[in-house]
């Protein structure tokens, strides 16, 4: 269950922005008539995406602790390393997002930040999400076997 709320969240958060990239970065880099819409449509997604961003932080906490054995193997296996590289790139996706969350969201009267500078950047937020993609396929080749549980038998 909690792989599949991690999957879910990941999924509407890299899922919902590129979508949004698609439709609208054109109507932000110039005085297009698209472009208060497609602030608009950025401004809306930000509740859904705080949303997925916490659950992927719950749940990916959850199936670390599941996952790695100890601190130690954090530094010392392939596993380890590759989880250490897509928290990395996690960190960076949610470093554009807030970024992006500042822009959308300036103090009042000051106005919406540069669309143009959203523009430039929300690719990056994009980017970094497919790095992280790639480490999760990366995380699933370098996982470690799994012994199977063994109970103590009663007699």
């Amino acid at each position: 269950m909690v792989r599949a709320v991690h999957l879910a969240a990941a999924g509407i958060w890299a899922g919902g922005l590129s979508v949004l990239v698609f439709l609208f970065a054109g109507a932000l880099r110039g005085a297009s008539p698209e472009g208060p819409s497609a602030l608009v449509a950025f401004r809306r997604f930000m509740g859904l995406a705080f949303l997925s961003v916490g659950l992927l932080a719950i749940s990916g906490l959850l199936l670390t602790a599941r996952g790695v054995e100890s601190a130690a193997a954090l530094i010392t296996t392939t596993y380890g390393l590759t989880l250490l590289a897509k928290m990395i790139a996690g960190a960076a996706a949610l470093a554009f997002g807030i970024r992006h969350t500042l822009l959308l969201s300036p103090p009042r009267g000051a106005g919406v930040g540069s669309p143009v500078r959203l523009a430039r950047s929300i690719p990056f937020e994009v980017g970094t999400m497919l790095v992280v993609l790639w480490a999760a396929a990366a995380l699933g080749a370098t996982a470690p076997r799994r012994t199977p549980c063994r109970t103590p038998s009663r007699r």
